[in-house]
């Protein structure tokens, strides 16, 4: 029985070395996941649009301002926000478009037997937008798929136009290039600032982020809401963009 232990032994120390060569040129113990830190700011560049419609009253109606259609527009709004926990952020936003929306007319006054005077106004350039928001992520900030849910308010300012025009009722003339429309004659026509229009809203919406490339992600949302302005209506908002998350400590 000895000749076959002494060559088991002296396998044993052949081999020895070769297990010890393997063990050391093995690939490495794949380390633990380190979960995601978003951090707690993050930014971003989203594409934006809002509306803001209003209840028009009935140009006989006793009401003695002109009272707009609706207000909205839509650019590149900047973003910032802060997350409390991973459920729970608040984000900002500001942009502002060169679009210009008109009023109704106003209720026509009569001066005096033949004068009758009009108002209509309109929003000037460069309305301003500003968003806040809190945003409810159920799930946790930390994954890469986020479903959120949105409660905010907005609110839109822009300097307002008052166009004043006086006409005679019984004064009419054709239309030019429409043949048989008759219109009235404009005596006196004046345009002049009025100061700015300010319209509040609130909100609750929905949407999705999604993290595609380290701390980059994209994210969509829509929200739906109440104009509390006087004689508001509905509001609505979306949001499409690029969000960045700043790194963690």
């Amino acid at each position: 029985n000895k000749p076959p232990m002494r060559k088991l032994v002296l396998a044993f120390f052949l081999l020895l070395p070769l297990a010890v060569f393997a063990q050391e040129h093995a690939a490495p113990a794949e380390p633990d996941k380190v979960p995601y830190d978003p951090g707690k700011w993050y930014t971003g560049v989203h594409m934006s649009v809002y509306w803001f419609s209003y209840r028009s009253p009935d140009l006989n109606s006793l009401t003695p301002e002109p009272i707009p259609s609706s207000l909205g527009g839509g650019g590149f709004n900047v973003w910032a926000g802060y997350r409390l926990t991973r459920h729970v952020d608040v984000r900002a936003g500001l942009f502002f478009h060169s679009d210009r929306y008109s009023f109704f007319n106003s209720k026509p006054v009569q001066l005096n037997d033949t004068t009758w005077a009009s108002r209509r106004g309109s929003t000037g350039n460069r309305p301003f937008y500003l968003p806040l928001e809190i945003r409810l992520t159920p799930f946790g900030s930390h994954r890469r798929i986020q479903p959120y849910l949105l409660l905010g308010f907005g609110t839109q300012i822009s300097r307002v136009y008052e166009t004043s025009f006086r006409y005679r009722q019984a004064r009419t003339e054709e239309v030019p290039g429409q043949p048989g429309r008759w219109g009235m004659v404009v005596s006196d026509l004046e345009i002049e600032r009025k100061g700015f229009l300010v319209t509040f809203g609130a909100h609750v919406g929905t949407g999705l982020q999604v993290r595609v490339y380290r701390r980059l992600g994209l994210s969509l949302d829509f929200a739906f809401g109440r104009n509390l302005s006087r004689h508001g209506s509905v509001t609505v908002n979306g949001n499409f963009g690029l969000t960045y998350d700043l790194a963690g400590n």
